[in-house]
């Protein structure tokens, strides 16, 4: 236990309404993280030992649109058009980035 909740901070007010929170949500909240976190991790290790790794990590910066997308499957969360747009420009650029056929190449022989 913190310090700020021995004192009845901030941290102890929340405490306080946890058990407001159905058990249910907790877990869809839970579900929601290994999902986003653990399976999209698993998902790019896997990759990596198949292709380059250059060609695959850009994927793990849609690690926020897994979370996004499983919030809203799950917890019913709304997506704001704006991150609906933002989100698709992520999607494009891991897809740019890892069907770049320059990767890999020797720059060299380009002449």
């Amino acid at each position: 236990i913190s310090l700020d909740v021995l004192r009845g901070g901030s941290s102890a007010g929340v405490l306080a309404h946890l058990n407001v929170v159905r058990p249910a949500t907790l877990m869809l909240v839970a579900l929601s993280v290994f999902l986003s976190a653990f399976v999209c991790s698993s998902l790019l290790f896997e990759a990596q030992r198949v292709i380059p790794a250059a060609n695959c990590q850009p994927f793990l910066a849609l690690q926020p649109i897994f979370a996004a997308i499983w919030s809203f499957l799950l917890l019913d969360e709304p997506v704001p058009v704006a991150s609906l747009f933002g989100g698709s420009l992520m999607i494009g650029g891991a897809l740019l980035a890892a069907t770049d056929r320059s990767i890999g190449k020797d720059r060299s022989t380009d002449s």
